[in-house]
């Protein structure tokens, strides 16, 4: 933190990150219809957040690679938990989440970004996104259409192939299920 002259601490950071990234959205369907859109998507987290924010999370991805897994883990439980417990009030809506989703499975730039990542890092948000359109489905929230049904035959194939991922069962039962649920063959 220091080292990026951010003031206040990692929570304080983090809270302003979720909040401009829930008041600024990327686009998250049309983003081919003119360069400007495609411009945009490309640099929204650098537009968004600013420069320092974006190297101090570049650098925690890269330095903190052996706990990302178990800390995304629990990003995502704490997301989506639905208990109304008041200390987790400063949570991004569903709606925010479905956002974010969408852009990295169907955006131009929300691929290239995840290209640009470790593959565990790449396979773990691409898992978690089908995660969260799958609950926009079922609160009938999904205002793009977006199917996740191709994104679960890939997830299946590129977990089973990843090596090092500590809750590997656990993503490949999930993603059955989700394949059941949407009748994937």
């Amino acid at each position: 933190m220091q080292a990026y002259e951010l003031k206040g601490g990692t929570y304080q950071q983090f809270q302003q990150a979720i909040k401009k990234l829930s008041a600024n959205l990327p686009t998250v369907t049309g983003e081919t219809a003119s360069l400007y859109n495609l411009y945009r998507n490309m640099a929204h987290f650098f537009r968004v957040l600013g420069k320092k924010r974006v190297y101090l999370i570049r650098d925690i991805l890269q330095n903190e690679a052996e706990i990302l897994e178990s800390v995304m883990q629990t990003f995502y439980l704490w997301l989506t938990d639905s208990s109304g417990n008041e200390v987790k009030t400063n949570r991004p809506a569903l709606n925010v989440m479905y956002a974010y989703s969408g852009f990295f499975l169907n955006t131009l730039a929300g691929k290239s970004y995840l290209l640009r990542r470790d593959s565990k890092i790449r396979r773990l948000t691409t898992y978690y996104a089908v995660l969260i359109i799958d609950k926009a489905n079922d609160e009938n929230l999904n205002s793009n259409g977006i199917d996740i049904r191709p994104h679960i035959d890939f997830l299946i194939n590129d977990i089973q192939s990843q090596i090092g991922l500590i809750h590997q069962k656990q993503y490949l039962i999930q993603l059955e299920q989700l394949g059941a649920k949407y009748k994937l063959s």
